[in-house]
């Protein structure tokens, strides 16, 4: 992903019903799940090249000590995401 065209960047760019809207320089309400969305769809399909040209799947592993519940909930979410994704996981308590 090229960092200057990314999602973020084009989301945040003000369009023309936004600077219609409110005006060169005033704020712009972000679409967070779409942005979000376009992100996965973007690592997912970097994600599928690197399988099919023969490569590994990006892997996450994590190490929970001990047995806080945000902590839990935290990486389940991680865990989630990555499937979401095509990443492999993994959790080591």
């Amino acid at each position: 992903m090229n960092p200057v065209s990314s999602p973020m960047t084009e989301a945040k760019a003000p369009t023309s019903s936004a600077t219609e809207a409110g005006g060169p320089g005033r704020p712009v309400i972000l679409d967070g799940k779409l942005v979000s969305t376009k992100i996965r769809e973007e690592i997912s399909a970097e994600v599928r090249q690197i399988i099919e040209s023969g490569g590994r799947a990006p892997r996450l592993a994590a190490i929970l000590v001990g047995n806080d519940g945000a902590s839990e909930t935290y990486v389940a979410s991680k865990l989630r995401n990555c499937g979401l994704v095509g990443f492999e996981s993994q959790v080591d308590r």
